[in-house]
């Protein structure tokens, strides 16, 4: 599974960027240390890399007899991302499991100049967006939390089909107060396809590689959306 997740990051400009660059490359991972940057490219408007994090830990597995045996263990973390300065956003890719590590990383070699915030996507205006750039665009399952049936009373509504459920999915809600949080999506530009999920904690998953192309078009979109302050 591919993973998308956005953050705000601000104040963010250039000159901010360049310095924020220049102390990641100076943040490496090493054997001598449990985290640190692999930055690969630090340009005048976006910085990329990725966060590496040693994680040794002790594993307790009992054999055939039942005597506990202790193996130790070591895995690597590691967090694809990328920082705009024009947008003030981090992008994460496939991100590893504490991103709370990496964001700390991040505040702290800004000399926590800067606030990093979560993203939220309002999904109905993340979905027009879309379809203004897109071929085709179908919506194709659809999760509806906080529906107002009356007074005391809300209710949840999961809806899916192989084609678009839109027009369905409005006639049962009616103006019935209610909030999405997941969409299915598929989607075609430029003759490239993606069918991916969206959710409003504001990540985006898909089976397929997230390309480059669909990467912009998400990123662009969810810049201009609110933060949630953690």
């Amino acid at each position: 599974m591919n993973r998308l997740q956005w953050f705000k990051i601000a104040p963010l400009d250039r000159k901010a960027l360049k310095v924020l660059g220049e102390k990641l490359l100076r943040m490496p991972y090493g054997h001598s240390n449990r985290a640190g940057f692999d930055t690969e490219d630090v340009r005048s408007d976006f910085i990329s890399g990725r966060f590496i994090e040693r994680v040794e830990f002790t594993e307790v597995v009992l054999d055939p007899f039942g005597v506990e045996m202790k193996i130790d263990r070591v895995r690597f973390d590691m967090t694809e991302f990328s920082i705009y300065s024009e947008i003030q956003l981090i992008e994460c890719l496939n991100a590893g499991r504490n991103l709370n590590n990496f964001l700390n990383e991040i505040a702290k070699a800004s000399n926590f100049s800067v606030a990093i915030s979560k993203v939220e996507i309002p999904l109905q205006d993340f979905s027009k967006l879309l379809k203004s750039t897109a071929s085709s665009m179908l919506i194709t399952k659809a999760l509806t939390d906080d529906i107002e049936l009356g007074d005391g009373v809300i209710g949840q509504l999961q809806a899916a089909g192989a084609v678009d459920i839109r027009k369905s999915l409005q006639r049962f809600l009616g103006e019935h107060k209610h909030t999405i949080n997941r969409l299915r999506i598929a989607l075609e530009v430029e003759g490239e396809k993606l069918v991916f999920e969206a959710s409003k904690a504001g990540v985006i998953s898909s089976y397929s590689p997230i390309q480059a192309k669909f990467r912009r078009i998400f990123r662009h979109n969810v810049s201009g959306f609110s933060v949630k302050i953690e």
